[in-house]
């Protein structure tokens, strides 16, 4: 009879391979201590397209117009309202960039029982494999910056896993969940 151990390993290795690839947003924050965020209520977007960065897939006004758009979303959803730029308590901007990264896994299999000497029984057997994945992440930057100050008040990156030619539907989801993500950790709680 076969050892089930081979397949569990496998069936572990699989579960692995799976939850990496589910989403998940890794977001960092950075803010002005002295800022007071409770006074912000409105928001407008800064002047000007965004810097280009020579990518054609950051360089996408299609991309452009769903940050936008889910970043008003979510502003307004937290209650704040856009407004012109010339009287907005807040200026908000954006950058992108694309990483890739390698993910190499090794897998030791050991089976085996009893002493191992030369005159004991049982045997042993040893095999490893070493997978390596190369994939690609996203980091977006989300700035707001006191209009009447013209100072960086608040940042917040959201770096996630991207799904390889994906479909417009599935850019609209990665970025209002990135966004989402990001958002949620302002206003900043000064503990």
């Amino acid at each position: 009879m076969l050892s089930v151990f081979p397949r569990i390993m496998t069936l572990a290795a699989l579960a692995t391979l799976a939850l990496a690839g589910c989403s998940t947003v890794k977001v960092v924050t950075d803010f002005d201590t002295e800022a007071s965020f409770h006074s912000y209520k409105t928001f407008a977007w800064l002047p000007g397209p965004e810097k280009a960065t020579g990518i054609a897939r950051i360089d996408n006004p299609l991309l452009a117009k769903r940050i936008r758009k889910s970043v008003t979303r979510q502003l307004q959803l937290q209650s704040y309202v856009e407004a012109d730029a010339s009287s907005a308590d807040m200026l908000v901007g954006y950058h992108i960039s694309l990483e890739q990264k390698v993910d190499v896994t090794t897998m030791n299999d050991y089976y085996g029982y009893g002493r191992r000497s030369s005159r004991a029984w049982g045997g042993s057997m040893a095999h490893s494999r070493t997978m390596v994945h190369v994939y690609e992440t996203g980091t977006l930057v989300i700035d707001l910056v006191d209009r009447q100050r013209n100072e960086l008040v608040w940042r917040g990156s959201g770096e996630s896993r991207l799904t390889p030619n994906p479909t417009p539907e599935e850019i609209d989801k990665k970025v209002t969940e990135v966004v989402g993500a990001i958002l949620a950790k302002f206003p900043p709680s000064k503990n």
